[in-house]
């Protein structure tokens, strides 16, 4: 039994997070989306230790991106608790990216997040403050053949970047309703992908792909029965910016049509083993999307069974 828990593990921590750009995730959507699973204690007269290790999650997120390449996330996710009311996250993960011409693995991004709840005095009411950043591992230019492959085979966006995010939560008898707002902007490019598809220009020359910020909102309403919960949202981004070509001659080209909307639906189920272990999986799918994503986290469908647990 546990082998099998610890199989569908590996897809759980982005149970609430697999939300994204068509249905693709920068970062930014992921920010804070543990806390109604592994919130700190909102209990001010509580015994409990204020720091040490608070949960830890393990997940293997599942996607169809670009060119019917099928892209696989391992991650892990450890949660430290810094005061009754705070949490530090940590999140590693890798990528496995591959269709019937080209196969590649590499190291993801990482992610660190910390997360302070402000009401903490009520069991109703929750109201999160996460900030963070992304940390690049690479430079997003995996080859094939001495040719850069497209974004979408990379395990990395190749960007340092900020993320900040609030998240309300109102707790009742059949639930939970959380509402969130994010921004993630890219501080650091070290990006030096030269594949890109665009209608308006060829890839030659071509020295760094620039990443823009994102705007998030995300609204979920999730029910709970017992041991199982169960539940549907909507996620919207807003890519603020067209993203950019550098060349090695200094020029850059606006990619026109990358600005824009992004809308997706998603969903959740879970079980609850016990106060310690929890399984579920979540999905989430594309019904808007931008007219151009150079950016390769196009996604048709994304898929994460995930494990978590709380000490």
């Amino acid at each position: 039994m546990y082998k099998h828990l610890l199989l569908y593990a590996v897809a759980f921590i982005s149970i609430k997070s697999s939300f994204s750009q068509g249905c693709s995730d920068a970062g930014i959507c992921t920010t804070g989306s543990n806390t109604h699973y592994n919130k700190p204690s909102n209990d001010s007269t509580s015994t409990e230790k204020e720091r040490g290790f608070k949960y830890v999650n393990i997940g293997l997120t599942q996607a169809l991106g670009e060119e019917k390449t099928y892209i696989f996330t391992p991650f892990v996710e450890v949660g430290i608790q810094t005061t009754p009311h705070s949490v530090l996250s940590v999140k590693a993960t890798a990528n496995v990216a591959r269709n019937s011409a080209v196969s590649k693995i590499g190291m993801g991004d990482v992610y660190i997040v910390h997360s302070t709840n402000f009401i903490n005095k009520t069991d109703k009411h929750e109201f999160f403050l996460n900030l963070g950043g992304k940390f690049a591992t690479n430079r997003g230019a995996f080859k094939d053949f001495h040719q850069d492959l497209p974004m979408y085979f990379q395990s990395s966006l190749g960007t340092f970047d900020f993320l900040v995010g609030f998240n309300y939560q109102f707790h009742c008898k059949l639930g939970t309703l959380s509402a969130a707002v994010g921004y993630q902007q890219p501080l650091i490019n070290i990006n030096r992908n030269s594949s890109f598809s665009h209608p308006t220009i060829a890839d030659y020359n071509a020295y760094s792909f620039n990443r823009k910020g994102d705007f998030t909102a995300r609204l979920d309403k999730v029910f709970q029965i017992k041991k199982f919960e169960f539940g549907a949202g909507a996620l919207y981004i807003y890519h603020i910016q067209n993203d950019e070509i550098e060349f090695d001659n200094g020029d850059i080209f606006a990619l026109n049509g990358s600005k824009g909307h992004t809308l997706n639906i998603t969903g959740l189920f879970k079980y609850n083993i016990n106060d310690m272990v929890q399984i579920g999986v979540t999905g989430g799918a594309p019904v808007i999307t931008r007219d151009v994503r150079p950016d390769g986290l196009t996604r048709k469908f994304v898929i994460t069974p995930i494990v978590n647990f709380n000490f």
